[in-house]
């Protein structure tokens, strides 16, 4: 997560320094959605930066991107994270933008896997294996097993291979933990499994 949130932040400040608003505000969306998964604290600095670029561009899936990560910020929380998300989902729908469900899934599927609610983990990731039966975030589905502690993904589709972890699945455990399994750091709820580290 680190390593991909320095990326984005990369690519925003070269995209600034030749005066590219788009692809600034676009980077800046996608460095805060990832870092939303995290204990990172400047999460909502970069949001509120985010939403400060967006403003000047008309982005609407980065626009949506930037909402989700709000929403993954405040992930397990009884903020009326479920009820944000209800209204999201039905604005994306009427965005025409449906390929940005699959995050608003993901990041459901985390809310859910941190309270520890079994049920809840599960119909969000039938619903991802339904929104990315085409392939396309086909491992999201894989993050939101291993974010529920649940085995790899059992479904294979024909032609998408199974997710490999870069450094072994050992390895990942430390970067992606802490933020489901010590969600009392956070004054969140003590249930849940794989809480994103920053």
């Amino acid at each position: 997560m680190p390593l991909a949130a320095q990326a984005f932040g990369a690519a925003r400040a070269g995209a600034e320094e030749h005066g590219k608003s788009g692809e600034a505000a676009m980077s800046q969306a996608m460095r805060a959605f990832t870092l939303a998964f995290t204990t990172d604290p400047t999460t909502d600095d970069e949001i509120d930066l985010g939403e400060h670029l967006l403003a000047q561009v008309d982005l609407r899936a980065a626009t949506l991107d930037v909402r989700i990560a709000a929403l993954l910020r405040d992930a397990g929380t009884d903020t009326g994270v479920e009820d944000r998300a209800q209204v999201l989902a039905a604005e994306i729908s009427t965005s025409g933008l449906l390929f940005v469900q699959a995050k608003l899934a993901l990041a459901r599927a985390f809310h859910y896997a941190i309270r520890d609610d079994q049920a809840g983990v599960a119909s969000r990731i039938g619903q991802l294996r339904e929104l990315t039966r085409e392939g396309y975030y086909a491992y999201y589905v894989d993050i939101a097993h291993f974010m529920a502690d649940l085995p790899a993904c059992p479904q294979r589709r024909r032609g998408h291979a199974a997710v490999t972890w870069l450094t072994g699945q050992g390895p990942t455990e430390p970067t992606l933990g802490p933020r489901v399994k010590q969600p009392e750091a956070r004054g969140l709820p003590t249930r849940g499994r794989h809480r994103l580290r920053g």
